[in-house]
């Protein structure tokens, strides 16, 4: 039964509750369609109806995810990317033009100047070459790629997905991350002696930066009180600019905030992190 129901999802009802996780509403939902707000509210109760589970949670004026419906969001943004991608993929078949290269990055990279930088002298070389450069969560990226909605992603290893083959582009060393007028940012180099009695920001658990720094800090036997931990490393190092802690980052994320507000020092001992 469960299955037949699942047959029945339109494009139409995944399209409205796209944009409600979009816009946090119906009504404003309903203004980015240019449909009515009932006809939005229609296609999100057809949508849980046939799933079988509550979408969403109203709090105040916004909708907000319940859990099943962050899980259903989680496995299907790639196939709503694609949906997006849709109209231009019609229009290149239609004009018979080349489809464009996918390609997917995690934040870090994106932000830093290594990825713009190499995309800019590699459509240099192929100036025909059209590029559609998508944010991709680390743990999401494998999926767009096995799912075909990305030629190529560049994340941080490693690379767990049978059907994928990655290659190692480059490696570097995780660093300390201070504000601007710490007294530590006289030391050369940070290690997590220093930082016992220190406000600590990292990214959460399910991050490969967290999980190699939770076992760097195991075999120095110096477990670190955690003030706040964050999504990103992004998120952690603008929140170390703003004054609130220090933190561990690796050396990408911390170039996209200006300079003058944090302070950078090599971390030891090493943590090592690798990209694809």
């Amino acid at each position: 039964m469960a299955m037949e129901k699942m047959k029945n999802l339109r494009i139409r009802q995944l399209k409205a509750y796209q944009a409600i996780v979009s816009t946090g509403s119906t009504t404003a939902a309903a203004e980015l369609l240019s449909l009515t707000q009932p006809a939005v509210s229609r296609a999100l109760a057809a949508l849980e109806a046939d799933l079988g589970f509550q979408l969403f949670e109203r709090r105040g004026r916004h909708l907000v995810h319940s859990d099943k419906g962050r899980r259903f969001y989680r496995m299907i943004e790639s196939t709503l990317t694609g949906l997006d991608a849709l109209p231009g993929i019609v229009e290149d078949i239609r004009l018979e033009r080349g489809s464009p290269l996918r390609i997917s990055a995690i934040g870090p990279l994106l932000f830093s100047d290594l990825v713009p930088v190499s995309l800019r002298r590699f459509q240099s070389m192929y100036t025909e070459l059209r590029l559609v450069v998508n944010w991709v969560d680390r743990l999401e990226i494998e999926y767009w790629i096995v799912n075909q909605n990305s030629d190529i992603g560049l994340t941080l290893m490693p690379v767990e997905h049978p059907l994928l083959e990655a290659h190692e582009f480059v490696s570097v060393n995780a660093v300390a991350l201070l504000p601007a007028g710490h007294a530590l940012a006289e030391r050369s180099v940070i290690g997590p002696s220093e930082l016992r009695e220190e406000r600590l920001i990292v990214p959460v658990r399910k991050t490969r930066l967290r999980q190699l720094a939770d076992k760097c800090m195991l075999e120095a036997k110096h477990p670190l009180p955690i003030a706040i931990e964050t999504s990103t490393a992004i998120a952690s190092c603008h929140l170390v600019a703003a004054g609130m802690g220090v933190g561990i980052s690796d050396p990408f994320s911390p170039t996209g905030i200006p300079q003058g507000r944090h302070v950078v020092r090599p971390w030891k001992p090493t943590i090592r992190m690798s990209y694809a």
